[in-house]
């Protein structure tokens, strides 16, 4: 059932987005790829699950610094887009 209201959401977002027309420069500029993209859903679940003795605090600082990281490369990409 999950999958098929999630199929259904995703062909509607889908169908939305194609009918908004882009001719400013921002939406230009920051559109969407229009490369084929993962199913957020499938992806969600074949992610491999935590085994039970995994220390979650442990596990959560891991992708805080991974996220970190993520963030400071895009501030630095705004920056280098906002000066260019």
């Amino acid at each position: 059932m999950l999958t098929e209201t999630w199929e259904i959401y995703k062909n509607a977002s889908e169908a939305e987005s194609s009918d908004i027309v882009e001719d400013d420069l921002l939406s230009h500029v920051f559109k969407r790829r229009r490369t084929e993209s993962k199913d957020e859903l499938k992806s969600y679940l074949s992610e491999p699950t935590m085994h039970v003795k995994t220390n979650v605090l442990l596990w959560w600082k891991v992708i805080l610094i991974k996220l970190h990281i993520i963030l400071i490369i895009y501030k630095i990409l705004i920056i280098i887009f906002v000066f260019i």
